[in-house]
């Protein structure tokens, strides 16, 4: 391996503990505030801070969907 190779690995896993470093702080700093909470009485369900919103695709029907494909298809003839 090269110098210059062996600095790049360096710098990138000094990088690497650097976020680490900071995932570690923000999952302590939450910690403390999920303590702080119950501590208050103001501790909501697990299912509260667990929710993820789900989009879904918008819902259109076959025919709009077939003249939107031929028309995508035109487009890409041209």
């Amino acid at each position: 391996m090269e110098l210059w190779e062996f600095n790049i690995c360096v710098q990138e896993y000094n990088e690497m503990q650097s976020e680490k470093s900071k995932n570690d702080t923000t999952n302590a700093w939450q910690t403390a505030n999920f303590t702080g909470a119950a501590f208050c009485g103001k501790l909501k369900k697990l299912d509260d801070y667990l929710k993820q919103s789900v989009s879904k695709a918008p819902q259109i029907s076959k025919n709009e969907f077939e003249e939107k494909l031929a028309e995508a298809e035109r487009r890409a003839k041209n």
